[in-house]
């Protein structure tokens, strides 16, 4: 994070009800150097372990932009004035052939575990936001979507079909309001 006081850096506490995971995140923004740094906890409230697809996936481990088991790069969506970043299943473009498919890689949460992670990104395009926010694409652990578990220092991480794009939920922060630097209620 920045040279910024922890006591001024925004907080976000957001639960998506139905995995029952809740998500604490803090922003610190520069405007002048467009970069974003997220600071989050993932907490597993429920009964059931759930995958978090905040990894990566094999093609950016494969590239190295990222360690197995670190959180990967988000993707980000521009709408207007409102930017959202997203780690999440996309799914496969039908309009061009893709050898090599970037095969998302999860981080299995069990119940009642938490997880903390971070990532700092640069703002691409000369969009200036008015508001940002991040989400997080998450659904319940299942075999038929899951396969070739890796035990790494983060956690166990899974390998996912794309077939999780339609199973997945997201969770994301409240906005974040970029000209008062707080999260909107």
């Amino acid at each position: 994070m920045s040279s910024s006081p922890a006591a001024d850096v925004a907080t976000s506490t957001t639960t998506n009800a139905s995995l029952a995971l809740e998500l604490s995140a803090q922003f610190d923004y520069a405007p002048a150097s467009r970069i974003i740094a997220v600071r989050y906890t993932l907490r597993n409230r429920g009964e059931t372990a759930l995958a978090v697809f905040d990894r990566g996936d094999a093609n950016s481990l494969a590239a190295e932009l990222h360690k197995l088991g670190e959180v990967g790069l988000p993707r980000m969506h521009v709408e207007g004035e409102d930017i959202t970043l997203e780690h999440a299943v996309q799914a496969l473009p039908t309009d061009i052939d893709i050898t090599s498919p970037p095969t998302p890689v999860a981080l299995e949460l069990a119940p009642g575990a938490s997880v903390d992670g971070q990532f700092r990104f640069v703002l691409e395009g000369n969009v200036a936001p008015k508001r940002l926010r991040w989400c997080v694409g998450a659904m319940r652990v299942g075999e038929a979507y899951m396969e070739s578990p890796e035990q790494t220092p983060a956690g166990k991480l899974w390998t996912a079909s794309f077939g999780v794009v339609e199973k997945q939920q997201r969770v994301c922060t409240q906005w974040y309001d970029v000209a008062s630097a707080r999260f909107e209620s």
